[in-house]
């Protein structure tokens, strides 16, 4: 047995000197001398969900919900709901006693808010929340609940229009809106209509005032006035969703021109042209137009198509006296005669048997590449518009007509250089800008339309065409579609 050190004996006489002291000592199981107060409150709320607050403090409930184990006193409740005034009352705790208290917001008055209606021009009809108030502006709506609330108003000639508004307790919100004169203009895009996309590349409106509007992204849509429906890639047989060209030929079919293919609509089917199953060279349909005598003309970027009913003819540089396969514009005039532009070269026109050549070599042309056409009937007149690729193509882009066999290339005047597209409607020439859209009643004399002087939403303009009543509808490069009403 191994002999205990001093050190091991100190520890254990501490030990057993504390072992002693704990076992002389009572152990106490006796209730703390703080006494378990009973007293409690049940409170609710409508609207439940109210924050509870006790003497200024959050308690982290919520009505409906109960507060417990309360001394006998009196506490200072609060109860704080959003948009509305917090509610504030002293209740009485007593011991072994439930007190249950019950909040109404809405029987006080001071809870609910109002809204001042308000609209330019006045005697605008009021809908609230959907519903047909039967008040006209100006009007102000009081005891309204907290919470969002919609305000629309109709007023005739004008577009509808809406707002939501927030209402608070003992607040008066203000809803003022300036209508949209719909007799004159009106915008319709993405954010306040049924069109799919902004960005408007051709436009139709056929026999029954129904417009036909090609985009860039979203196929065709068809607009009857108050329906919009979409054809595109994925609900139909379109072959693209990028619209380049479209006309109506003699039965009334669509003839829509992508960047991958032709298709043709003819009420209830599509069909499809493409260079695996028809003459066409090439997939990119660049320009399509029809003579008088229904006899259609394709143009695409590796030759010219002629379809005459079911007899489709190819032109290009191989077999015939193109100077480039790449064709960029086709317009045809009374007497058949097609007039084309080629990339990089300038203009021909082909009479069935002649070519002839205008080049800005032999006639001043601004440029080689005609990016519009558009041929005037009575008298027989030629618009052709160009785009500036100065420095790097060396084209100063723009304007030039021919009017009874004389050219006018001077159009420094124009506000643009930039010509994306020509219509020619009732002797008056409408030319499509990237700075507005330009309005010729004769080869010198013009109107600029942009966002100076008109409701235009943007100076980019791509396409033009008036319907049965003298609206003129415009398509524009990223802001929707314009009606304008001419005056």
């Amino acid at each position: 047995m191994k002999k205990l050190t001093k050190t091991t004996g100190i520890i254990l006489y501490s030990a057993l000197i504390l072992l002693s002291f704990s076992c002389g000592k009572e152990v106490s199981v006796s209730p703390p001398e703080t006494p378990v107060h009973t007293g409690y409150f049940f409170i609710n709320s409508n609207p439940a969900g109210a924050d509870i607050y006790l003497n200024g403090k959050n308690t982290g409930r919520h009505t409906p919900d109960s507060l417990s184990w309360m001394e006998g006193d009196n506490y200072q409740v609060t109860l704080k709901y959003p948009l509305y005034k917090d509610t504030t009352f002293t209740i009485s705790i007593e011991e072994n006693t439930r007190k249950d208290t019950f909040v109404d917001y809405y029987s006080n008055p001071a809870m609910y808010g109002n809204i001042v209606c308000e609209t330019d021009p006045k005697n605008a009809q009021i809908y609230l929340d959907g519903i047909n108030s039967g008040k006209r502006t100006p009007f102000t709506f009081e005891h309204l609940i907290p919470g969002s609330h919609t305000v629309k108003y109709q007023y005739p000639g004008c577009r509808d229009d809406s707002m939501r508004i927030i209402v608070e307790s003992s607040k008066t919100k203000q809803a003022y809106l300036k209508l949209k004169d719909t007799t004159i203009w009106v915008t319709y895009n993405t954010n306040n209509s049924g069109i799919p996309n902004n960005i408007i590349s051709a436009l139709l409106i056929d026999q029954n005032d129904v417009k036909w509007i090609g985009t860039m992204g979203a196929g065709v849509v068809r607009f009857d006035g108050v329906t919009w429906q979409s054809f595109n890639s994925k609900n139909s047989l379109m072959p693209n969703d990028f619209i380049t060209c479209m006309i109506f030929d003699e039965e009334g079919h669509l003839w829509a021109g992508t960047n991958n293919g032709l298709a043709e609509f003819n009420g209830n089917l599509w069909t499809v042209y493409n260079a695996g199953n028809s003459l066409l060279p090439d997939n990119y349909i660049t320009s399509i137009c029809m003579d008088r005598k229904g006899v259609k003309w394709i143009g695409t970027q590796r030759g010219l198509i002629r379809i005459d009913k079911t007899n489709w003819t190819l032109f290009n540089s191989g077999n015939s006296q193109l100077p480039y396969n790449n064709i960029s514009q086709v317009a045809t005039s009374f007497n058949g005669t097609v007039w084309v532009g080629v990339q990089s070269f300038g203009l021909l026109t082909f009479d069935g048997s002649v070519w002839k050549t205008y080049t800005k070599e032999n006639t001043g042309l601004p440029g080689h590449s005609a990016t519009a056409l558009a041929v005037g009937q009575f008298p027989e007149s030629v618009w052709a518009g160009f785009a500036r690729t100065m420095p790097r193509g060396g084209d100063e882009g723009g304007l030039a007509v021919m009017d009874n066999g004389i050219w006018y290339n001077d159009y420094s005047n124009i506000p643009s250089r930039n010509i994306h597209s020509i219509a020619i409607m009732d002797n008056n020439k409408w030319v499509c800008t990237d700075a507005g859209l330009l309005k010729f009643s004769t080869p010198q004399q013009f109107q600029v339309l942009d966002m100076t002087n008109t409701q235009l939403p943007s100076n980019n303009i791509n396409a033009v065409a008036r319907d049965s009543r003298g609206f003129m509808w415009i398509g524009t490069s990223g802001s929707g579609l314009v009606k304008y009403k001419m005056r």
